[in-house]
């Protein structure tokens, strides 16, 4: 069974997804199928995000929004691929928050391990090559 690998995988990582409570449905769905309980992971909805960094858009699927931001999407719909560009365009997200000193949107940050969410935060934006942001994923070894 994969579930088990996944949540082992998962462990009480921040999730971040683009529309991410429609995936969570059908993850925790399934769990309460096999009677497990629901995934109570920290959660980052980059919509939320986009909607709240980029007001003036009209739509806001990621294809569009990876477009916007020179995000290059070699295989859509593709978890690798898929997963890279969620990611940066949750940094994109960030850092048009830096810059603008806005307010978070409310229901993009969502959970309940009792994590200091934006201590976690920092820490995972302090590994990272800002500001440059790769354009596109890099190669898989």
């Amino acid at each position: 069974a994969v579930l088990p690998d996944f949540l082992n995988f998962l462990g009480n990582s921040i999730i971040i997804g683009h529309n991410v409570n429609f995936d969570l449905r059908f993850l925790n769905a399934e769990m309460e199928r096999l009677s497990i309980p629901p995934v109570e992971n920290q959660v980052i909805d980059t919509l939320s995000l986009c909607r709240w960094a980029f007001p003036d858009q009209e739509k806001y699927n990621q294809p569009l929004i990876a477009q916007k931001l020179g995000i290059i999407i070699k295989n859509a719909h593709r978890a690798y691929d898929d997963a890279f560009v969620c990611g940066n365009i949750f940094l994109h997200c960030i850092q048009q928050h830096f810059k603008n000193c806005k307010r978070y949107p409310r229901g993009a940050f969502t959970g309940s391990t009792g994590i200091p969410f934006w201590n976690t935060i920092n820490l995972m934006l302090a590994s990272l090559p800002f500001p440059v942001l790769p354009s596109t994923s890099p190669e898989r070894t």
